[in-house]
């Protein structure tokens, strides 16, 4: 997949997935991951369109956590996309 073609800011969160699951011992990247990232990279934006579309953004972080939380954990090995991960952001590139 050619991250160029994403902005910035999406590329310096799908960065910040990476680094997640690798910290966490991840064997892939999931949505959760990706999100997790752009939560903690556009620290104004995004909670504000949280709380307008009604959702409270710590709770959205709690969540998010828990999900990674529960994830399986593998020592050593290389990081991939995982296929829903690869197809979310198939779909954001050709928004």
């Amino acid at each position: 997949m050619n991250f160029d073609k994403f902005t910035i800011k999406s590329q310096e969160a799908i960065q910040k997935a990476i680094q997640i699951a690798q910290a966490l011992n991840h064997p892939q990247i999931e949505n959760v991951h990706i999100l997790k990232a752009i939560l903690e990279v556009d620290e104004n934006v995004t909670p504000h369109l949280l709380r307008k579309a009604g959702a409270d953004p710590a709770v959205i972080k709690q969540r998010v956590d828990r999900a990674i939380q529960a994830l399986p954990k593998v020592s050593g090995g290389e990081v991939n996309l995982s296929r829903t991960a690869s197809q979310t952001l198939s779909k954001a590139q050709h928004l």
